[in-house]
């Protein structure tokens, strides 16, 4: 007969240690689809709210940038006079005027700079705004992809390609 077991104790008892047979083993494989490397990556993308989050905001920066100046009516070179440095959803002098005589004027939904240009449609130019987000999502990938201490690299990288677009529209 043999001794009760005293907790924590080191009393080994032998069959613990016997070898598997084979209803035991088949028991413990667990068989399951192989998994790339990227797949792993998008599976894991998708379970992180942020990178989602934005994702979304990068695609609606995309889809404005393409489709606003389609349909707005100011373009990107157009100034007008007498509504320099306006407020946001302000109308100037002229266009006061324009709209006592009855006709529709396009509010300026984010005001204007002092140059009379409508900060709207500067903010969301299309070559501009396209390669913005597209820069944003290449420089997260190799943010991401460079893990190691060159992380200097990236931030050049996104620095050049972010000044390249802004002298490229001055």
């Amino acid at each position: 007969m043999m001794k009760e077991k005293k907790p924590f104790s080191l009393q080994l008892d032998v069959s613990d240690f016997l070898p598997a047979d084979s209803q035991e083993k088949e028991s413990l494989v667990v068989m399951r689809k192989s998994v790339s490397f990227w797949r792993d990556g998008l599976r894991r993308f998708r379970k992180n709210k942020i990178a989602m989050t934005s994702l979304i905001v990068i695609i609606i920066i995309m889809i404005f940038a393409f489709i606003l100046p389609s349909f707005y009516p100011y373009s990107y070179e157009q100034q007008i006079r007498g509504s320099e440095n306006l407020a946001p959803m302000q109308y100037s002098q002229q266009e006061l005027e324009l709209i006592a005589q009855g006709q529709k004027v396009f509010p300026h939904i984010l005001g204007t700079d002092s140059l009379g240009r409508d900060i709207m449609i500067l903010s969301h130019s299309s070559t501009c705004g396209s390669q913005a987000a597209a820069t944003t999502m290449r420089s997260g990938a190799m943010w991401n992809m460079t893990r190691s201490s060159e992380r200097s690299r990236p931030r050049l990288i996104l620095r050049s390609a972010t000044d390249s677009c802004i002298r490229r529209k001055t």
